[in-house]
């Protein structure tokens, strides 16, 4: 009995063969925790609701490992946010989404283990031209931690005084994005109806522009006095700044509209919604980049449609929410403008960021200085720029950051990537996922259009919806053609040269 106990998968595949014992079972706990825990309410307050919710979902994530993973893709977009702990138990860097993670990787570990199911998606494409580089930045960076000014740290624009710090908060977290990834790439292995995974994407963003929302009726404000560049303060209550937020809406955005194409009924009508709601919450942050991105993949859609009744409904549409934003919007694009003012039209970014940078990168372009290395630049420590921790142009951030080494790798991945979303629009099996595909191409268009201006081109929690995608892409097969065609080839010829002649 002993050896059976300890015999690989044991546990998942007895699980497995209860399933009706294992939601009774999960039920019957969860209701001792709230009847038990409940009683410490009055004592420990919110906290105890919070963690009966933590450990009910880690619970349920043990019984299936696909719930975790859908847990952890829809919370990670949100991640950023104020609604998401930094820390629990006094631990800095552990969260709820890090104990979910864990709990998924454990859970598929031990549900497949013993059945040789076992699969891990492996993509060299990324892990070595995109991840590796990335991590050799960082531990460069980590050796400039000591230069860079104490008032990061007073002003809380840092939350690290030491190398590790540093290489947490700006490799590790970063690269949960990634990880994310992969866990949507295991369950799209798996997966029946793996379009149905679209509706992952469509609930974190409304999550997210549900706050948004809340956050301008909390604020009270009216629309045309939040198009002003110094009232988007309202935002702030979110953790999130106003370019970042409309960044992730914006990529889910072109996600989702065109998966609306392949979806029918109940999971189009929901789509559709989720979209109104994401637009909306686009406008209201009044984010100039983020407002001329939503209007290409706008016109993008309706160029690569070409039907009567959807420019229609469009036009409908843009005439009603015109209504409200035309005046605002026009008047926050135009900022700048009329008077022909470059500071007001850039923010103060080019004459006080990127033209002092671009002058110190001039001295030394080929190495990499660490992600975010604004803060112990040149023009940093000489007072001549802005007091920001980025670049705010994903352009020059990848060039100074990387230096023309790295950022080149970088760079060449993230073609090699959108050339796969084109791929995968015209053959992958699913029609739902082609359109999905479709999206994705068009949101990294997005995210070059908004990188004028802000984020980078190393993963971001603004980028999840769009890694979301990708894991999509990696669980149907995509990122590993090539090695793929090379390894048949090699075996093709193999053949040729064994055979007698």
């Amino acid at each position: 009995m002993a050896s059976l106990m300890n015999s690989p998968g044991f546990i998942g595949n007895a699980i497995q063969r209860l399933p009706p014992a294992r939601w009774i079972f999960l039920a019957i706990v969860c209701s001792l925790m709230i009847v038990i825990l409940g009683m410490a309410v009055p004592v420990l307050g919110i906290w105890v609701p919070a963690f009966v919710l933590v450990v009910m979902m880690l619970a349920w994530t043990a019984l299936d490992f696909r719930v975790g993973a859908v847990l952890v893709l829809i919370l990670i977009q949100i991640s950023g946010t104020v609604f998401i702990p930094r820390e629990l138990l006094g631990i800095q860097g552990l969260n709820p989404i890090n104990l979910l993670i864990l709990g998924t990787i454990l859970s598929y570990v031990i549900s497949h283990s013993g059945s040789r199911r076992l699969s891990i998606p492996w993509t060299p494409s990324l892990v070595y031209f995109y991840v590796l580089p990335f991590m050799l930045a960082t531990l460069v960076g980590m050796t400039k931690v000591h230069l860079i000014p104490g008032a990061f740290e007073t002003m809380k624009l840092v939350s690290f005084t030491s190398g590790f710090g540093y290489f947490r908060d700006l490799f590790i977290k970063p690269s949960f994005a990634i990880l994310a990834a992969m866990l949507m790439a295991l369950v799209i292995q798996e997966a029946r109806q793996p379009s149905r995974y679209i509706h992952v994407i469509s609930a974190g963003c409304v999550l997210l522009s549900s706050a948004v929302l809340g956050a301008f009726i909390y604020s009270g404000a009216s629309i045309s006095l939040l198009s002003s560049s110094g009232a988007r303060g309202f935002l702030s209550v979110l953790g999130m700044h106003a370019n970042e937020i409309g960044l992730a809406l914006n990529l889910g955005y072109s996600l989702l509209i065109f998966s609306l194409i392949g979806q029918k009924g109940l999971s189009r009508a929901l789509i559709f919604l989720a979209l109104i709601v994401i637009a909306i919450a686009i406008l209201i942050t009044f984010s100039r980049a983020a407002i001329a991105a939503f209007l290409i993949v706008n016109i993008i859609f309706l160029v690569r449609r070409r039907q009567i009744g959807t420019i229609i409904a469009f036009g409908v549409i843009a005439l009603m929410v015109g209504l409200f934003f035309f005046e605002p919007i026009m008047e926050r694009l135009g900022t700048g403008v009329d008077t022909a003012n470059r500071a007001q039209i850039s923010a103060g970014r080019l004459d006080k960021i990127w033209l002092p940078l671009l002058d110190d990168f001039s001295a030394s372009w080929l190495f990499p200085h660490g992600p975010s290395a604004i803060m112990w630049s040149k023009p940093m420590l000489n007072g001549s720029i802005l007091f920001v921790g980025h670049t705010h142009n994903a352009y020059l951030g990848l060039l100074y950051d990387y230096g023309i080494l790295l950022g080149f790798l970088i760079a060449g991945f993230l073609i090699y990537l959108f050339r796969q979303f084109i791929r995968l629009s015209r053959e992958d099996s699913d029609p739902g996922l082609r359109h999905l595909f479709e999206g994705a191409a068009v949101a990294m268009v997005v995210l070059a259009v908004q990188g004028i201006s802000d984020d980078r081109f190393t993963p971001t929690v603004a980028q999840t919806p769009l890694w979301c995608a990708v894991g999509i892409l990696i669980g149907r097969g995509g990122l590993k053609k090539i090695a793929e065609s090379k390894s048949a080839a090699m075996r093709f010829n193999a053949n040729r040269l064994s055979q007698p002649k």
